[in-house]
């Protein structure tokens, strides 16, 4: 039963007793390893109304009169009455091994036989003050229990999972309503998610100068469908954070960027690794996007020290910064109102400081906490500059496609309008044009690897003639980081296979552990057994007639040979020269499977051209953990894309279009793409007539482009 006791509560003076807060509770069981949790029956039924009281609660129903004599639900001060009742009941052992949170009571202890003591305690208790309980919803003896929207394990406290399934599975907002519920269900685990504030910026900025009740659609850009993508990726993980021990020095990891500040809590485990305890992050706000780099990395010490003040205040703890701030706060000479201000925030707490270079910061696990950031410089770009930038990074990339480009390109610069004018530039380069390939349909099987040089793929391209000579190129693909091997074989014996392999492994410094390649009769031979038997490798065969199950090397291989007829403008140059460049030009491309590019993912950092030198770009370095949440929202996003059909070739053409048409050739560096036709009649949807001196032929329309 129900009573809309509004205007009741609009005239009481209400009780300010505070319920426990969540973050409190949370450290109040750290450490603990048997959990009981008990229900009290109807809650605020269980307290009487006083006398004089009992009036004011009274309602009219079916022409009767009622008043209640039981604390009814709906009174503004029912919860801080019925947690005040609950904490005199366990005065005495609130906070040593049990919590009263309204009608919910945690008991926890660090052993069964203890913990058995400790529920008797509580039980009598009370079973005296008259508290019944709901026998159903009672929980005892448990090693993980759900409190408050997480799960509370040994040491260990973990989003519910029903919270992470409903974000995984969560659409991507259509209306501003729509996305307020969304970031209130990311509200609730931001502690989890590290620089939540900056990932979720673009969604924020969205809901500027809206109602609450706004129910207008919205306008994806790339940042916020990018951002959304990033947040449901990082509670699709087993995410998970450490309780804190307060027996262990404390570490503090403080960051700025651009944006706004974050900070990190952590402490080392057993096995000496740091471990999150929980993420800080908060946007600037106007006045603060204005300050100095300096003032704003002070600001995310200052900031980060007052939100863990219940950590830190009255222990020693480590500082970690990246940033000198601190040297300048207690040394400047002529101090602001701000920075003295901040001085005394900070004396009243006692902790020594690591300062880490960028460089350093970047260093295996969590003791990566801080990510690498650089200023993001505005430059204002000429147009030779601009061009000149596009034009070194397409050759680089071996004719890289526009999606190849933006990657590449996105991590170091930035102006108006670029996406588009990388667009209109591949489109009007006719080397693309006329190299390309068609891509079967076709479905292969996934291979999983775990680590680098697990698993190789060979195979050959060839022949290659070359005036009187026939010539091979192997190409080696690394299949879990996509990294591209390639040398030009005189022949294709099996010598030649097995000095190629041995000269890659040199190289490489490393064995794989298998390799996989087809049935061809220079792998599958005396030579190469001996080899493998050699470097103790297992070497896999892909089914005969069957050339999916290599299919990383084969998707490369077509990669690869359409940079290289590119770069040797389908030959006219020195191909053997253009060998290198190509296969530099496949490691330094944005590769789906992986989200990033294979130099990236190896290397931890992007590439350094010579055009970034020369406009005094910085080395930037990239985390592993940054790869792995790229590859997964790429990867999901391309599937997404492939059951929406979205690569289907939509366009058509209308007599006159000049067009380039595919046919297929035999010598690997000759344009698959014909270029001199003109559209002559549209014989139907999927088919057309087309006309190149004088001659007619039917073409169907997966086999044309536009020149």
């Amino acid at each position: 039963m129900c009573i809309d006791y509004r205007p009741l509560n609009n005239v009481t003076v209400k009780d300010r007793y505070p319920l426990p807060r969540i973050d409190e509770i949370m450290d109040a069981v750290a450490g603990a390893r048997i959990f009981s949790t008990l229900d009290a029956t109807s809650g605020y039924y269980q307290l009487e109304v006083d006398e004089a009281d009992k009036n004011k609660t009274a309602f009219s129903w079916r022409g009767g009169h009622y008043e209640f004599n039981r604390m009814p639900f709906g009174l503004c001060n029912a919860p801080s009455t019925f947690q005040r009742a609950m904490d005199s009941i366990l005065r005495e052992e609130r906070e040593k091994f049990t919590i009263p949170y309204l009608d919910d009571i945690i008991i926890y202890s660090q052993d069964m036989d203890t913990h058995k003591k400790h529920v008797r305690i509580v039980m009598e208790k009370l079973r005296n003050a008259g508290i019944t309980l709901n026998k159903k919803k009672c929980k005892f003896f448990q090693k993980e229990i759900k409190i408050l929207g997480n799960i509370i394990t040994e040491g260990r406290i973990k989003p519910d999972p029903e919270k992470v399934k409903c974000i995984k599975n969560y659409p991507r907002p259509n209306t501003v309503k729509e996305l307020r519920s969304f970031i209130g269900l990311l509200n609730y685990c931001r502690e989890f998610i590290k620089d939540f504030a900056s990932k979720a910026k673009p969604l924020f900025d969205m809901l500027k100068g809206e109602t609450k009740r706004s129910i207008r659609k919205l306008n994806h850009t790339n940042d916020t469908k990018n951002a959304f993508e990033i947040l449901r990726a990082e509670m699709t993980e087993n995410t998970s954070r450490k309780q804190p021990d307060f027996s262990l020095e404390f570490i503090l990891i403080t960051d700025a960027s651009e944006h706004g500040i974050g900070a990190i809590l952590a402490q080392k485990g057993i096995d000496g690794k740091e471990e999150m305890i929980s993420a800080y992050s908060k946007n600037f706000d106007k006045h603060q996007a204005n300050y100095s780099v300096t003032d704003k990395e002070l600001l995310a010490v200052v900031k980060g020290i007052e939100h863990f003040r219940h950590y830190l205040l009255g222990k020693e703890f480590i500082l970690r910064t990246d940033h000198k701030a601190l040297t300048y706060l207690w040394t400047a000479k002529n101090p602001t109102t701000r920075l003295l201000r901040w001085a005394l925030k900070l004396q009243e707490y006692k902790f020594k400081v690591q300062y880490i270079k960028g460089e350093d910061n970047a260093s295996d696990g969590l003791s990566r906490i801080c990510r690498i950031r650089t200023e993001e410089k505005k430059i204002r770009f000429t147009e030779e500059q601009k061009r000149k930038i596009l034009d070194e990074y397409h050759i680089i990339l071996g004719h890289g496609s526009a999606n190849n480009m933006k990657a590449a390109i996105r991590a170091r610069y930035k102006w108006d309008n670029m996406f588009k004018e990388i667009d209109e530039f591949t489109k009007n380069c006719l080397i693309c044009k006329k190299s390309g390939f068609q891509i079967p349909n076709t479905k292969n099987k996934v291979i999983e690897t775990k680590a680098p040089n697990e698993l190789w793929e060979i195979d050959l391209v060839g022949r290659i003639v070359d005036r009187k000579e026939n010539l091979f190129i192997m190409v080696c693909v690394d299949h879990h980081t996509k990294w591209l091997e390639t040398k030009i074989l005189k022949n294709k014996s099996a010598e030649e296979i097995v000095k190629a392999v041995e000269e890659l492994i040199t190289k490489k410094k490393a064995t794989p552990k298998r390799i996989l390649t087809d049935c061809g009769l220079e792998f599958v031979n005396e030579r190469v057994r001996a080899l493998a038997d050699k470097y103790k490798i297992s070497w896999e065969y892909a089914s005969p007639f069957h050339h999916q199950t290599t299919g990383a090397v084969e998707r490369v291989i077509q990669t690869f040979m359409g940079k290289l007829k590119k770069l040797s403008e389908f030959g006219r140059k020195n191909w053997k020269k253009m060998v290198e460049p190509a296969t530099l030009a496949v490691n330094l491309s944005f590769n789906r499977a992986i989200g990033t590019s294979p130099f990236v993912f190896t290397m931890n950092r992007l590439p350094e051209l010579e055009i970034d030198r020369e406009l005094g770009q910085p080395r930037i370095s990239i985390t592993k953990k940054e790869c792995e949440n790229k590859r997964k929202v790429v990867l999901r996003r391309y599937r997404e894309a492939i059951i929406k059909g979205k690569k289907r070739n939509t366009r058509t053409y209308k007599i006159g279009d000049k067009v380039l048409i595919f046919r297929e050739t035999q010598n690997k560096m000759k344009p698959n793409w014909h270029e001199g036709y003109k559209i002559t009649e549209v014989l139907s949807e999927d088919s057309y007539l087309v006309k190149k001196n004088g001659r007619e032929i039917r073409v169907n329309k997966n086999h044309i482009k536009g020149e």
